[in-house]
């Protein structure tokens, strides 16, 4: 590292204080927070969800997501020191074993006809996370099922 600072000129005494390690990361999470946060309102919008079944929509996710989180974590730690999942660098995702059990426990039979066109719609809203929605797609998702009178 000393070499490469140097080659890049940096003088060689230079030191990076803590805080300013702290002030960055907070930078990046912040950063992080707002293009999430405008990603999810992007997707209410296009949605036409109201403002309280977005929040309506969101308890469910996240209570959908701890599940399926705590299924693989340690029964014996509880759920308050349990990991941040932007601590790990973790998308906050539902999978898709998640999202047809989340289907089934709100009364939809999802038949096999039905299962191929809802792996297609998750497949597409979830091409650039392998496999998982994360909530504004989640939002789609629901929107889409809704239109498409899914199941019903």
């Amino acid at each position: 590292a000393r070499a490469a600072a140097a080659e890049c000129g940096t003088a060689a005494g230079f030191k990076v204080d803590f805080w300013v390690v702290v002030q960055l990361l907070r930078g990046m999470y912040r950063r992080d927070d707002k293009q999430t946060m405008d990603k999810v309102t992007r997707a209410a919008e296009q949605s036409r969800f109201k403002a309280q079944e977005v929040a309506d929509f969101q308890g469910i996710f996240m209570n959908w997501y701890e599940r399926d989180h705590s299924v693989f974590s340690d029964p014996q730690t509880p759920a308050s020191a349990r990991s941040d999942p932007r601590e790990a660098d973790e998308v906050t995702a539902l999978s898709k074993t998640s999202l047809l059990r989340l289907l089934r426990s709100v009364g939809l039979k999802v038949e096999s006809r039905d299962r191929e066109r809802l792996n297609n719609k998750i497949s597409e809203l979830s091409e650039h996370s392998q496999g998982h929605i994360e909530f504004a797609d989640f939002l789609r998702l629901m929107r889409w099922l809704l239109d498409q009178d899914f199941c019903g």
